[in-house]
């Protein structure tokens, strides 16, 4: 197994950026986390526990995963964009806590997630502004 990356600074997300061709999509409102100390503070402010299940909405690289799998229990991620899923699969790998569900966040049933992904107790999540609203209303 290779060592797990460490994807908050912009050279690491250019990085991973380049090596899968990647380009944000403005309609998604896809932006990438790339600064430790915001990181930091937005993981911190969660107050997560190894009994939480996290549900972070829209995991992009996986830069908030990796910093929710180091602190909870599990983690779920919801994501649209079907093609971050090799990019997740190389990022998060060795990370045996993160389910990512392919599905729109706007619309997807929580209760009735896939067999053995437990329920979420915390949404901790850098949201793309268009659906923070939305998604925070429901």
């Amino acid at each position: 197994m290779r060592d797990k990356l460490t994807l908050a600074t912009p050279q690491a997300t250019l990085e991973v950026v380049k090596k899968f061709g990647l380009r944000l999509e403005k309609s998604l409102g896809q932006h990438f986390l790339i600064d430790q100390n915001i990181l930091n503070k937005v993981v911190g402010a969660a107050e997560l526990s190894k009994d939480d299940v996290a549900l972070e909405i829209g995991p992009g690289i996986g830069t908030l995963t990796q910093a929710l799998a180091e602190k909870t229990g599990t983690v779920i991620a919801i994501e649209l964009d079907r093609r971050l899923k090799p990019v997740v699969d190389y990022t998060l790998a060795g990370y045996d806590n993160v389910k990512i569900v392919f599905a729109d966040a706007l619309t997807i049933d929580l209760a009735a997630l896939p067999g053995g992904i437990p329920r979420p107790n915390k949404l901790v999540s850098n949201l793309p502004y268009q659906v923070a609203t939305p998604i925070l209303a429901t």
